[in-house]
């Protein structure tokens, strides 16, 4: 069979096969748009006769690996369907809200390409909202909102026919026009005249309008070179320069679009608020005039591409002492850093008080303050030819290429990219309606001549250092981390808890301030997969009728959250209501049959014994805690309708993880591990939701946590500072004190041991053993002291609480409030393993010699012996015990010598079997 020919033809490739020309698609890597591309596979499976079942196999190869991850992402359901899969690709891959991104690009563009691609349902959007912001009184916009025009042309005409009717006099249909149309009251007048001097006017104003415009792109066009290679001025046809004409805004003469503002009090400054994005310092400019919230490409976020805009969906805002999560546009070509746009007060309910200089948020009053939208660097350029002789220098007067926007202090020097014969001092101006002051030296031995136009210098915008705090002044931090560093303050110096007061500040925005402030990772999701079972339906469950209106607000408590939202899923799981200590009931989903249908995720706990060990040489601790872990991370969108649960108000799903759901703890851990990598094991541990940082020096530690706090910010997370403990020499961490010293037991879980009562059941017995045995490795011999109750456990035996079981369980109670402090375990030297053995167990110390403390206990541990071997000898129960232990202890002995201890003297002539056999061998 001879090998297919290849070529390229019209875009596709066409391959030769067996005799028959295929024309394969070009791949798709979603820099394009997908429509187009869409529309190119399917020119290309008309041409081959593919049918849908074709096109579905063809589909994946067409993409590229980047791309066909997002395909392999899909639902199988989904993807057994061609129709199918395109729908949910163009969903990913070009979303739906594209017209906004579209308007608000509008608001900021200037002379770049067009929208070949756009659709006309877009462009009569953007056109349509453009002509609406165009009209200046709001009752002629809310009448002409009131027809619903489908387009700009419909638009038009009914603002047209809305002034010609309105009784109050006309100032104008478009911003900034001045001239009106005097109303005449007097009944006897013709209103047909009236009407039509109202329309010439408009039509006049408009037609100024335009001819405004068109001044404004013939402003745009490439300027004629003259023979000197600088730009000549702009001339018209005739050869003369063009008339001043009365503006249409200002009525001043010479006045034209770019330089008259239409700002009734012109020197008024613009107003901004200080806030952070994504914990970036940043000046946010108040824009009311702008749909949707913009940011300038420099500013780092987590942003998905479309076309030459990028939004970002969840930007973290600080403004004040509060936090928000909002989707913000990010702009390449944006003078501004930030605009805050409408959609951020009617999301979170603000309130700008312009006479105050106040933007109310949430009850918190954040001030104000001036803001300019000049450009971060600027071109200068020289006005008139400027001749220097050799070896000499000059001051020359010349003109940014942005006169409105210069104010302040700006930082001038030499292009880097720019050849100029000369060179240009650098300098600090303040330039004035454009003019900055420029040094020209000459240092060749030639004259020198640069013409006018010619590019010489740059400006920056000079930001202002920070002044340096004084240790006694700090910024205003909010209560609840205030409260934090009080409690820091019982155990650190003055110069510590400045360090790490300094430190809170720069990360105050991850904690949650105020109910509701709650983190959400964009990092990742929860998937439920439950493969191709059916959905599942339980019928709702009777709730008291007491609880109804605790019911209703918990609900209504989360759906302001945005944890929970409407459904419509044909999936139910039932409401379970847990009465808590104070009275209350806790909101609880039974998903115990979703559970059966869904595919398990592996995903690994840590081992707790292992993450102990890792604090080793440690002396200062910190634990953090995440706001509602859980709730931080969303539910995919496609698994959230497996989510939904009955209540007395109707059928609600999650769009958070809740409790409950079996891989819950595993996506978890996933996403901790996650945030964390690179830094777990070495400055700090995790198990779920409990985070641990150390340090051997409080520098050490202090550098530590702010690594992971910065990891926290990226990924989108919130601290709760009620259960945070800072700096501090001691912690309690799964159920024990880590301490420099070692390991012990924690008093608030060995309490309830001393005080527990004489259980009277076979299963109290077994749930006291079970909390007894978590701490077995704090108690010495703990099989043999357990073996009268592990009696009452067993099958078929009658409970009968005797006097043996009264001291064992006494004795437990003392060993467990009195544990030893086992050391942590250092891996430089030697580890020594001491075994015993009784009638009815085995034991052994695990321990090392620290200096200067001497021997120290790193763990202890026994079992007790089955039937059969209680059975063996005293040398053989010996002989088992240091098999046993040491395979016990193989993770702490693996890889180096250790000491082997034993009260056996007979165990030495093991030494002497050259071919042990038997029992002695296994």
């Amino acid at each position: 069979m001879s090998n297919p020919e290849k070529k390229e033809a019209g875009g596709v490739l066409e391959t030769a096969v067996r005799g028959r020309t295929m024309a394969i698609p070009e791949q798709y890597d979603g820099s394009s748009d997908w429509d187009e591309w869409l529309e190119h596979f399917e020119d290309a499976a008309v041409v081959n006769g593919w049918s849908e079942a074709e096109k579905l196999k063809w589909l994946p190869l067409s993409l590229s690996q980047k791309v066909r991850s997002t395909f392999r992402q899909l639902p199988p359901s989904i993807r057994s369907s061609y129709r199918s899969c395109v729908t949910s690709l163009k969903e990913r891959l070009d979303p739906p809200s594209n017209a906004v991104v579209y308007r608000a690009e509008l608001e900021n563009r200037r002379r770049q390409k067009a929208y070949p691609t756009r659709s006309d349902d877009a462009k009569d959007i953007i056109g349509l909202d453009k002509f609406l912001n165009s009209l200046d009184r709001p009752e002629l916009v809310l009448l002409v909102k009131q027809r619903i025009p489908k387009n700009t042309e419909e638009a038009v005409r009914a603002a047209l026919e809305v002034e010609s009717f309105m009784i109050r006099p006309v100032p104008g249909l478009l911003i900034g026009t001045t001239s009106q149309t005097p109303y005449n009251a007097d009944p006897a007048k013709n209103e047909t005249s009236s009407d039509i001097s109202r329309l010439t006017s408009c039509l006049e104003r408009m037609q100024l309008k335009l001819d405004d415009i068109e001044q404004r792109m013939q402003a745009f066009q490439p300027k004629q070179r003259d023979r000197r290679g600088d730009y000549a001025t702009e001339k018209a046809a005739n050869g003369q320069r063009p008339e001043r004409r009365t503006c249409y805004r200002c009525g001043r003469d010479g006045g034209n679009v770019i330089t008259t503002r239409n700002d009734p009090h012109p020197g008024s400054d613009l107003m901004a608020v200080v806030g952070k994005i994504d914990g970036c310092p940043t000046n946010i400019l108040i824009d009311t005039g702008s749909a949707v919230t913009l940011v300038q490409s420099g500013i780092p976020t987590e942003p998905w591409r479309n076309g030459n805009l990028l939004a970002a969906d969840g930007t973290h805002l600080t403004i004040g002492n509060q936090a928000f999560t909002h989707p913000v546009v990010i702009m390449e070509n944006l003078v501004q850093q930030a605009l805050l746009g409408r959609d951020f007060p009617r999301r979170f309910g603000c309130m700008l008080n312009i006479a105050d200089a106040v933007l109310q948020i949430n009850g918190e009053s954040v001030r104000l303050v001036e803001a300019t939208t000049a450009r971060s660097k600027v071109d200068v350029i020289i006005e008139e030819d400027v001749t220097l002789a050799p070896f000499t220098e000059c001051c020359v007067m010349a003109r940014t290429t942005s006169a409105d926007n210069c104010h302040g202090p700006w930082f001038l020097k030499q292009r880097p990219e720019g050849r100029l014969p000369v060179a240009v001092a650098r300098d600090v101006v303040h330039p004035r309606e454009g003019c900055v002051p420029v040094q020209l030296l000459n240092p060749s031995g030639d004259r020198v001549t640069i013409h006018r136009g010619k590019v010489v210098a740059t400006i920056e915008v000079v930001d202002p250092l920070p002044l340096e705090r004084s240790p006694q002044t700090h910024a205003a931090l909010p209560t609840a981390i205030e409260k934090l560093l009080d409690e820091v303050a019982q155990r650190t110096t003055s110069e510590e808890l400045d360090k790490l007061r300094a430190l809170l500040t720069d990360f105050a925005d991850i904690f949650s301030t105020y109910d509701g402030n709650i983190g959400r990772t964009t990092r990742t999701e929860h998937h439920i997969n439950t493969g191709d079972a059916q959905s599942i339906r339980l019928c709702p469950r009777r709730i008291p009728w007491h609880f109804r209106e605790q019911i209703d607000g918990l609900l209504t408590d989360m759906i302001n959250k945005d944890i929970i939202e409407p459904s419509t899923s044909p999936w139910t799981a039932s409401v379970v209501l847990v009465k808590k200590k104070d009275g209350n009931v806790r909101f609880c989903v039974d998903f115990w049959k979703l559970n059966l249908v869904t595919k398990k995720d592996s995903y690994p706990l840590p081992r707790i014994d292992g993450t102990i060990d890792t604090l080793a040489g440690a002396e200062w601790f910190s634990t953090l805690d995440l706001t509602s872990g859980y709730g931080q991370v969303p539910v995919a969108k496609e698994d959230r309708e497996k989510t939904a649960f009955c209540t007395p108000k109707g059928l609600y799903q999650f769009k958070v993880m809740p409790f409950g759901l079996c891989n819950a703890p595993a996506t978890f851990q996933r996403v901790i591990d996650l945030t964390l990598t690179g830094l777990k094991w070495k400055k700090c541990l995790v198990y779920l939701d409990d985070i641990v940082i150390f340090g051997r020096t409080f520098q050490e530690h202090l550098n530590n946590l702010a690594e992971v706090l910065q990891r926290i910010r990226q990924y989108g997370l919130k601290l709760k500072p009620a259960k945070c403990r800072l700096c501090a020499k001691e912690i309690p961490f799964l159920g024990h004190i880590v301490s420099r010293d070692g390991v012990r037991t924690d008093p608030s879980k060995t309490e309830k041991v001393a005080s527990w009562p004489t259980p009277t059941s076979t299963s109290e017995v077994r749930t006291f053993l079970g909390i007894a045995s978590y701490y077995r490795q704090f108690v010495k011999s703990f099989a043999s002291i357990a073996r009268p109750l592990h009696r009452l456990t067993e099958h078929g035996r009658q409970f009968s609480w005797s006097n043996e079981a009264e001291e064992a369980f006494q004795r437990f109670k003392r060993a467990l409030t009195t544990a030893p402090i086992l050391a942590f375990p250092r891996f430089d030297i030697p580890f020594i393993i001491d075994t015993d053995a009784s009638e009815t167990g085995i034991g052994a110390v695990l321990s090392q010699k620290h200096d200067p403390e001497g021997e120290r206990v790193i763990a202890y541990a026994s079992r007790t012996l089955s039937k059969t071997e209680r059975k063996y000898s005293t040398t053989r129960k010996e002989l088992m015990s240091i098999v046993y232990f040491t395979k016990l202890f193989r993770p702490y002995l693996v890889g180096q010598r250790f000491i082997l201890r034993t009260d056996h003297d007979s165990l030495t002539w093991l030494r002497n079997f050259k071919e042990p056999e038997g029992q002695v061998v296994r």
